[in-house]
Formats: C-alpha cells, structure tokens, sequence
C-alpha cells in the first residue's frame, strides 16, 4: 500500500485551496466552461419531436454537431476521450434517425455496426430504453420497475433513496 506523507498531504491542499481562491469571482462563486456527452444533445431532439415542435433548420445543424463527435469505430464516447458507449450510441443514431437522416447514410450504418458490437439494446442504460419505449421503439414491459415501498426504507436499511 502507498502511503502519502502528511507533509506531502497537507501542500497539495494548500495548492488546492490557492488555485480555488485564486479562482473565484468576488462574489464569492466560481465560473467554468461545463461540458456535456452528446446524449444531452441528442435527449434535445427527442424532446423537440415529442412536443411536436421542429425547428428543421436548427437540427440540422444538431446533426452536423452529432456527426462531428462520431468516433471512427461509429459510436459516441460518454466522455471526453472515452471510447464508445453502448447508449450514447444508440440516442445519437435514434436522434439522427428522428431528424432524417437515411438509415443506409455511412455514419449510421457504423453506428449499428458498433451498437451491435457492444452489446445491442438490451444491455443499454434503463433512461436510453424509456427515450425509445416513449417512441414505440421498445416495450415498456422491458423497462425495470422500482417497487415505490423502497421510498420508505429507513436510512438506516442497507439501501435506501
């Protein structure tokens, strides 16, 4: 086992404790570019079509923004630098699907052949399945149900929301 020294510990919070004050508003909060995966931005076009309300000129240019975060192996990473997520995949193929473009176009074609190499829906996150279940695209009977009981655990119990 590694074991830090104190001496150690206690500088690296200082630097720590510096670079966030050096960092701060004098309002006393901090500002920072946050960065999202693209299932936000896909989950964006679901949310458009679900209220039926398309702006086809601002999805075009989702789908180039989609296109131009597409891995060379066809999917999506959940992170920056990661490598292809199985669900992050299949809400950038689905949304593109929703915005038009032609499932034989080259990009989507990669994208199932990587969906496929990762497992294929059933092991996809349980949010990616409702996004579908909400378009017909998979049975709700499949989506796990939480017995609502487990809300009244105590937080004592061995689990519990």
């Amino acid at each position: 086992m590694h074991v830090v020294a104190p001496e150690r510990l206690v500088q690296a919070i200082k630097r720590s404790q510096g670079y966030l004050v050096s960092h701060q508003h004098a309002d006393g909060y901090w500002v920072g570019e946050l960065e999202a995966n693209t299932t936000l931005t896909s989950e964006y076009i679901f949310f458009r079509h679900l209220i039926g309300s398309v702006d086809r000129d601002r999805e075009a240019k989702i789908v180039a923004y989609l296109l131009s975060e597409q891995l060379p192996d066809g999917g999506w990473a959940l992170y920056y630098g990661g490598p292809s997520d199985l669900s992050t995949t299949i809400e950038a193929y689905v949304a593109m699907r929703l915005a038009g473009i032609a499932a034989d176009a080259l990009p989507l074609q990669l994208a199932r052949k990587r969906i496929h190499a990762l497992g294929g829906l059933s092991h996809a996150r349980v949010f990616t399945k409702i996004f579908l279940a909400l378009f017909g695209q998979f049975e709700w009977r499949g989506i796990p149900v939480i017995p609502p009981e487990i809300i009244s655990l105590p937080q004592s119990f061995y689990f519990n929301i």
